[in-house]
């Protein structure tokens, strides 16, 4: 791996710079504002326009800096976003809590049952499925690396910044088999209080399949990341209950984008609520989407 990052730095000096900014002592001496003006001409191969952004990836990073409500960190944080939904839309749309811990040796595997889920609250990817079985000991490993590390470094978006890291248990939630087409995610795009679009993704067990669409569930003429979908996931029956809860969750919010999921039995979740996707350096193809979807966001009663 060590060698890896000296090819990647040897061909791309900047590199180097970038894995600085990422690490505590970068986000102490770097602002917010360079590192991510660095991270989005590297990405976009343009500057980006502070004083009057254009496109939906300008516009929510300048919202990164100039909106930074408290109750943004409660609403990313994996476990106390629990409550922010309860109150909001009632119970019985997130996976029921069962147990918190600040190190993997301190979990009572004992008192869980048989399938459950590990988290980390603060962060991306730190998920542990155990469907039978006790997490192996890289797993958990994996799980105490995760705890050490600000999500917040490594792209600067600030709702991470103030998370006190804990690992977390979660009911087990069942879903398609691979065979079944597996799990889809529904991201539901809303700008204060209007749901606007739904990116559904599927596929993630094998090669990934990225689809932007209308309310209407018609497929919308944009990529990002990933390939569209050549058949798309069928509309879920409970995409009018998804939209009026994104709706309730949004509300006053200039930009919100809220995940959910389905169990074998249709049963809706909420998964998790982002301000940032794809940390807003991930272009759209065709670029004039961005332009497009930036129009959704009026910026300027936030820039004072």
């Amino acid at each position: 791996m060590i060698t890896d990052i000296v090819k990647r730095i040897l061909k791309d000096p900047p590199y180097l710079f970038e894995l600085f900014m990422r690490t505590k002592a970068g986000g102490v001496l770097i602002s917010d504002r360079k590192a991510i003006s660095f991270l989005y001409n590297r990405r976009f191969n343009r500057k980006i326009d502070f004083e009057n952004p254009l496109t939906f990836n300008e516009k929510i990073l300048v919202l990164s800096l100039l909106d930074r409500k408290p109750i943004y960190t409660t609403m990313v944080d994996k476990y106390n976003s629990k409550q922010f939904i309860e109150d909001r839309i009632g119970s019985g749309y997130t996976p029921k809590n069962l147990g918190t811990w600040k190190a993997t040796s301190e979990i009572d595997f004992e008192s869980l049952p048989d399938r459950y889920a590990l988290k980390c609250n603060h962060d991306s990817g730190s998920v542990v499925v155990c469907d039978n079985r006790r997490p192996t000991s890289r797993e958990l490993a994996m799980l105490d690396r995760h705890l050490k590390s600000n999500y917040f470094y490594f792209s600067r978006e600030w709702p991470y910044k103030n998370i006190h890291p804990i690992i977390f248990a979660e009911e087990y939630i069942s879903s398609p088999s691979i065979s079944e087409g597996g799990l889809v995610d529904y991201k539901v795009f809303c700008f204060d209080g209007k749901p606007y679009m739904i990116c559904v993704i599927s596929n993630r067990s094998e090669k990934a399949k990225l689809s932007y669409l209308s309310l209407d569930w018609q497929m919308i003429d944009a990529r990002q990341r990933y390939d569209n979908h050549d058949v798309l996931p069928k509309c879920p029956k409970n995409k009018g209950l998804m939209l009026e809860i994104a709706k309730k969750l949004s509300e006053g919010i200039p930009f919100l984008r809220v995940d959910f999921f389905e169990d074998t039995n249709e049963k809706l979740f909420v998964g998790e609520l982002t301000f940032l996707p794809s940390s807003g350096l991930i272009p759209f193809q065709p670029d004039s989407f961005d332009y497009e979807l930036g129009k959704m966001i009026d910026i300027e009663k936030f820039k004072n």
